[in-house]
């Protein structure tokens, strides 16, 4: 307590809001990381709130449209309700996702090519890979 001091009047003129703890820790702007579990991502304009969990402490985080996507690009597996819509497909009611997949953001050209390096489709270039993969998707 030796070097705590009692705030005047004069500390306080002038400074909506004051009060003894925001007095003692300035806030500061500096870059920093943020880790946990990704429990939320969502937003209808050009920034998104992702929420992230860690140790019993929440982060809400604002993330921009281009990485709220790169984030929430992935395939649930799972069992659900589903319903047929008037014009024909599939609309999951409920789902319970127990599995999931990161989606890779390649286009197929560059999947094409990652599938011939692997010794995948025989073919000698992109384009004829492209068109065997537009057909199999066809089928």
């Amino acid at each position: 307590m030796g070097d705590e001091r009692t705030p005047t009047d004069d500390d306080q003129a002038g400074i909506a809001g004051w009060n003894t703890l925001t007095a003692r820790l300035p806030v500061i702007a500096e870059a920093g990381s943020l880790q946990g579990e990704l429990v939320r991502i969502g937003g209808r304009d050009e920034i998104a709130q992702a929420m992230l969990r860690d140790r019993g402490r929440t982060y809400t985080c604002i993330v921009s449209r281009d990485l709220a996507r790169a984030l929430g690009k992935l395939r649930l597996h799972g069992r659900g309700r589903w319903k047929r819509s008037l014009d024909g497909a599939w609309e999951p009611v409920e789902f319970r996702a127990t599995e999931f997949d990161v989606l890779d953001s390649a286009s197929l050209a560059e999947a094409a090519k990652k599938l011939q390096a692997a010794g995948g489709l025989g073919h000698q270039d992109a384009v004829e890979a492209c068109d065997t993969l537009r057909d199999l998707r066809a089928e």
